[in-house]
């Protein structure tokens, strides 16, 4: 009785770290990236150091490509251009569907967000 409710509790604690866990690895980093043309001439500012999100947001703000999760970095600071000292992350998701997506492999983007201050 005692192996069938340990294996049973074995189990069950399998499962449910197997649905619910996601591993974040570090794919690289870059000086500068950005999804949008940038005005060489243009009077960009360090806006926000070192934008990153909590592990709850980084659930939520997987994205399926990296430009994706490059602009909603960018659109996190009001005025955000591009993004210098970046680091790209892929989320590894246990699975078959998330977020509607038949896909386990996501993109987590952080970094500086450089671009004009609002009222300029």
């Amino acid at each position: 009785m005692k192996t069938n409710n340990l294996l049973l509790f074995i189990m069950i604690g399998a499962m449910l770290s197997l649905s619910s866990c996601m591993v974040f690895n570090e794919a690289g980093r870059l000086n500068m990236v950005s999804v949008r043309n940038i005005d060489p001439k243009g009077n960009y500012q360090l806006l926000q150091k070192n934008v990153e999100y909590t592990k709850k947001e980084m659930k939520k703000y997987c994205q399926k490509s990296i430009e994706e999760a490059i602009d909603d970095v960018v659109k996190k600071v009001p005025g955000g251009e591009y993004l210098m000292n970046s680091k790209i992350y892929v989320c590894v998701i246990p699975g078959s569907v998330y977020n509607g997506y038949k896909s386990t492999c996501f993109y987590i983007v952080q970094g500086d967000v450089w671009g004009i201050p609002p009222g300029k």
